[in-house]
């Protein structure tokens, strides 16, 4: 057996999984916003913010956003990692 999964528990297991399930529940939220600004008030995001239009800056913080959650994850994962015996 792989000394890196030896001491994966059942119970770290599921708790990463409702960790991860929440987080793209969260971004799914965020993204069908996004979307339906989009849809619904096609004119918001051709407003120029700082010489961009604002769906571009959407876009843009969508992309960021998908990035912090990711280490967000990651962090969050590695405490419950740590807190259940693994190190």
């Amino acid at each position: 057996m792989r000394a890196d999964i030896r001491n994966i528990t059942p119970e770290m297991i599921l708790t990463k999984r409702r960790i991860g399930q929440k987080m793209v529940a969260v971004y799914l939220g965020v993204y069908a916003l996004f979307v339906m600004l989009h849809v619904f008030f096609p004119e918001v995001p051709g407003i120029p913010i700082a010489g961009v239009s604002a769906g571009l800056v959407g876009g843009v913080a969508l992309m960021l956003f998908a990035v912090l959650m990711a280490l967000t994850y990651h962090v969050l994962c590695t405490r419950v990692e740590k807190r259940l015996g693994r190190s």
